[in-house]
């Protein structure tokens, strides 16, 4: 669990064992870089930001003002929440 109230937030979960992840950060951005391959549930939201994500496939829900995402089975082995107020959000596919 991170906590941040400004600045950029960045994490590469590259060889973590960590199965659940959440990130809240007030004015600043969050990036992530999740394993080629790692199946994940993420779940973004930002008030005043966009969220990208390079994961597709099935279960992808963003809402028209780009602000929600939801991706990956509710079950899987890997558990992301990242919120931010004042930012942006990226989620990668590191190695891809």
């Amino acid at each position: 669990s991170c906590d941040n109230s400004y600045g950029t937030v960045t994490l590469n979960l590259q060889g973590t064992g960590t199965s659940r992840i959440t990130v809240d950060n007030s004015f600043g951005d969050i990036m992530v870089e999740i394993p080629a391959g790692t199946e994940a549930r993420v779940e973004a939201s930002t008030s005043y930001g966009v969220v990208k994500s390079e994961i597709r496939g099935p279960g992808v829900q963003t809402t028209s003002s780009g602000t929600d995402f939801r991706s990956g089975p509710t079950d899987a082995r890997m558990q992301i929440t990242l919120n931010t107020s004042y930012g942006d959000i990226e989620v990668r596919s590191a190695g891809n």
